[in-house]
């Protein structure tokens, strides 16, 4: 897993990289928390709540942030990192900061998704574009599944 805007697609990190700017400007500066996702990250993250995880992929999950408080819920239904748009390098997620620190005033949410849309990125916890409430931090290419390898 990588926190890099250098390791989205090439042709999508100027939006990124453009979220990033203006949030700024608006007086909310994010981190990046995640951006590409590895074969071995996404198979992990598939096996929770399927199966029980090895020693290494709670290591894994654990270095990266991402092990979960529950192996009961399944966390995605994709089984191959090439399936999601993380794993296609379409995606980040990112947390507001204030002061340096993480910043989960959910109301300035609703001011950070006007500021993708107008970067040409769909929020997951918006209302209007793919919707997932739980997942407010994610931002995505519109679309991302037209990019799809064939298999």
């Amino acid at each position: 897993m990588s926190r890099n805007i250098d390791d989205l697609a090439k042709w999508f990190q100027p939006k990124a990289v453009a979220f990033q700017a203006a949030c700024l400007r608006a007086g909310y500066p994010i981190l990046i928390t995640r951006t590409l996702t590895d074969v071995a990250t996404q198979n992990a993250i598939w096996t929770i709540g399927r199966g029980v995880l090895t020693t290494e992929q709670v290591q894994l999950l654990k270095n990266q942030g991402l092990f979960p408080d529950s192996q009961v819920k399944t966390r995605t239904n994709a089984k191959h990192a090439n399936e999601t748009p993380h794993g296609l390098g379409l995606a980040f997620d990112c947390i507001p900061l204030k002061a340096g620190q993480p910043w989960w005033d959910f109301e300035k949410w609703g001011e950070l998704y006007k500021i993708a849309e107008q970067c040409g990125l769909d929020a997951l916890g918006d209302p209007w574009g793919e919707f997932l409430s739980f997942d407010r931090g994610h931002f995505q290419e519109p679309g991302w599944r037209c990019y799809k390898p064939i298999s």
